[in-house]
């Protein structure tokens, strides 16, 4: 399974998270979402990648970034520190760790946009 694959299964795999929200994305929303609504999107890179004693390419680490967009403040820091506890330390398949990062709140106030960027970091077994 690919990194990709197990980080779709934590990020849709929790129940109270998918009722919270109204869509869990990667990497971008659909054409027209309704502003009144709140949702989640996620997208990933590969930061590093180690070798073992004579093993190449044993584990990746990967930057992890989930973005909550809703229309008000409150929902915004709720469903952050829901999604911060909730993937600091979760695991799947390849994925051994996840750790939160930092955070980075902005506001789109023509448009009654509130959104925040978490950052994790994760660890990746090959």
């Amino acid at each position: 399974m690919s990194y990709g694959s197990n980080i779709r299964t934590i990020m849709i795999g929790d129940s109270s998270l998918n009722a919270a929200v109204d869509g869990i994305f990667y990497e971008h929303l659909p054409d027209n979402f309704d502003l009144t609504k709140a949702w989640v999107v996620y997208t990933f890179s590969i930061n590093s990648q180690q070798d073992c004693l004579d093993t190449k390419n044993v584990f990746h680490t990967y930057d992890l970034a989930v973005r909550v967009i809703c229309n008000d403040t409150n929902t915004r820091e709720s469903l952050s520190d829901y999604i911060t506890d909730y993937l600091n330390g979760n695991d799947s398949d390849g994925i051994q760790d996840i750790w939160f990062v930092n955070s980075s709140p902005t506001n789109d106030l023509e448009k009654a946009i509130y959104a925040n960027t978490l950052s994790f970091s994760s660890f990746y077994l090959k």
